[in-house]
């Protein structure tokens, strides 16, 4: 029966390597079929993009921003100050930080400003989250705002903690299987060897992700400072992308969620504590960079650039469909 069974499982398997296998080399060839198109595709769309000037538009829009920041918004900010009451140590004011943030873009015509920005290392209030619990939320952010020395006003921002979120099988390293396989490992087996956790139900793998820091942008309303989901759709200072729910996508979505997330090991406690906080300005040229290039911080290609990439993706393009199709239409 023990013989029986081995014998069936490596017959199962070898269908299932040669399937996988067969699929990939299908794949390969309808890749080599719908490349040439596709670049020569892409080419004319690129090509036909340098008509207009998307990065002089997104550097003018960034550049106004910095004189608007220069000649009004850092002083109003400066005149702010912020206490965070729920940080593992008590109450907290944050200090000013005029480091520098760097843009992916060097070009000589973005203009340069002086930064300001607050910042508080003690962490936040609340206990640490167990390997066992799967997600959790924090103790809620309670921030003092005042301006000039004025009454504070009291401002709450939730985030979550901790959070388990799937990984798609295809991310995993070494060309796992799902199903019995006599030449890959299996997936079940390559997640917890690299942290994770496997789900029988979902039939994938999914990790702890743990916030490491919080960032929150305020906005003058009134005589006080306030948090503030414009520009974006969230109080979070940055656009940037974030791991997703999703057991079949390796895409990341788009968000401006305060919290910044970093994947754990499933055997990790994830502390509180350990939490950085940042306060910015709504008005901040860098918050405004991040909403214009969507997190890249860098404003584009040129005109020339996009001519030259849309000339070369063409002749490319041009080449593989000769390779490809050229045979079949000598035969022909």
């Amino acid at each position: 029966e023990y013989m029986g069974t081995r014998l069936m499982d490596f017959c199962r398997g070898s269908v299932n390597d040669t399937l996988h296998y067969s699929g990939k080399l299908l794949r390969c060839l309808c890749c080599l079929a719908i490349i040439g198109p596709l670049l020569l595709l892409i080419g004319i769309i690129v090509l036909a993009s340098a008509a207009t000037d998307s990065r002089g538009a997104a550097i003018k829009k960034y550049n106004a921003a910095v004189t608007a920041w220069t000649a009004t918004h850092r002083a109003q900010f400066a005149t702010a100050s912020f206490t965070n009451t729920a940080s593992s140590a008590g109450s907290v004011a944050l200090t000013a930080d005029t480091s520098a943030d760097v843009l992916a873009d060097t070009d000589s015509k973005l203009l340069t400003y002086s930064p300001l920005k607050y910042l508080s290392t003690a962490g936040m209030a609340g206990s640490s989250v167990p390997p066992t619990t799967s997600d959790a939320s924090g103790t809620p952010l309670t921030v003092l705002s005042s301006v000039s020395g004025g009454a504070p006003s009291q401002f709450s921002v939730p985030y979550k903690l901790k959070q388990s979120l799937f990984v798609p099988n295809s991310a995993l390293p070494g060309d796992c299987a799902t199903v019995v396989s006599n030449t890959r490992p299996q997936c079940s087996v390559v997640c917890p060897q690299n942290g994770g956790t496997w789900s029988p139900a979902d039939n994938a793998c999914k990790f702890p992700w743990a916030t490491t820091s919080l960032c929150v942008k305020f906005a003058l309303v009134g005589q006080t400072f306030s948090p503030t989901a414009a520009p974006g759709s969230d109080v979070g200072c940055l656009y940037h992308s974030a791991p997703q729910s999703s057991t079949t996508s390796s895409a990341k979505v788009a968000s401006w969620a305060p919290e910044t997330v970093a994947k754990k090991q499933s055997s990790e406690v994830v502390s509180p504590a350990a939490i950085t906080l940042i306060v910015r300005s709504s008005s901040d040229p860098y918050v405004i960079a991040s909403e214009i290039t969507n997190g890249t911080f860098h404003f584009g290609l040129t005109r020339a650039q996009k001519a030259a990439v849309g000339i070369i993706l063409l002749v490319i393009g041009a080449l593989f469909c000769c390779g490809v199709y050229g045979p079949f239409v000598f035969l022909l």
